[in-house]
């Protein structure tokens, strides 16, 4: 029995961004199939919804949580996971593992939902909130900020990622805005900047560790210094002031190679 539990966890880790997509998938059809027969279909979206109104939102709990799963439009349903999966493709490159997509995807969630019973409560949304954009829209964001790299789009060539999310949340902002949706707007909005906060967050964490290690590592030995030439210490330097100011996830490949060079041969 564990050792089944164990591959389901190993299969999660390495296939989140799938499984999220299943569940959005299988909630589209529940929703369909329930309404198709029979079930009401505002009760139906009462089971699953954020509501605007906190009291509401105390008596229906796990809208919370399911609220992110579920789209009763199809065409909703399809540009979600159309962005979920263009860049969850990229998760194994950037060494994103599952806890991180699993948390990032719900830290847009929750955001959005918070923020949209925060304007409830001040008189400025109403109504029920479905929908995974602002969940996705996190995602989209953590993963676009993990590091600055490159892809490759057909007819359009190559752009950083970072310029792609930030099209993707205009486009996704500007579809609700357009449709005098400003509380969904504004939800959705919340979820991206989850996704931002979460990335910078983790990035100075990071950072701070990679200073530590390497400040550990140059005061172990007080003869560090005379293993690497003027240049070497000057670029070391340079090296970690840009950590500091910008964080470790904004070296470029080369960059972090050489940080690492530096470092190795002033351990020797």
């Amino acid at each position: 029995m564990k050792g089944k539990l164990k591959d389901i966890f190993n299969w999660l880790d390495c296939n989140a961004v799938t499984a999220i997509v299943a569940a959005n998938i299988a909630m589209f059809a529940v929703v369909r199939l329930a309404i198709l027969f029979g079930a009401d279909p505002q009760s139906v979206v009462g089971a699953v919804a954020v509501y605007a109104q906190p009291l509401e939102m105390l008596r229906h709990p796990q809208g919370v949580l399911l609220y992110m799963f579920v789209q009763f439009d199809f065409m909703h349903l399809m540009f979600n996971m159309l962005w979920l999966w263009a860049f969850g493709l990229l998760v194994k490159r950037l060494a994103v593992g599952g806890a991180q997509v699993a948390l990032a995807y719900g830290a847009g969630g929750m955001a959005g939902a918070l923020v949209f019973v925060a304007m409830g409560a001040a008189g400025l949304s109403q109504g029920m909130l479905v929908g995974s954009s602002a969940a996705v829209l996190g995602l989209v964001c953590y993963v676009s900020l993990r590091r600055d790299v490159k892809v490759t789009l057909m007819l359009i060539g190559t752009v950083r990622l970072k310029w792609l999310a930030v099209f993707v949340v205009a486009l996704t902002l500007l579809s609700t805005a357009t449709a005098g949706l400003w509380s969904e707007t504004v939800s959705h909005a919340a979820g991206a900047l989850a996704g931002v906060v979460m990335a910078m967050a983790e990035s100075r964490r990071h950072s701070g560790r990679m200073r530590s290690a390497v400040r550990r590592q140059f005061s172990h030995n007080n003869a560090m210094g005379t293993r690497l030439s003027v240049q070497e210490n000057a670029e070391l330097d340079e090296l970690l002031l840009y950590v500091r100011d910008h964080g470790y996830n904004a070296l470029s490949s080369a960059e972090r190679s050489r940080l690492f060079q530096l470092t190795r041969k002033g351990q020797r």
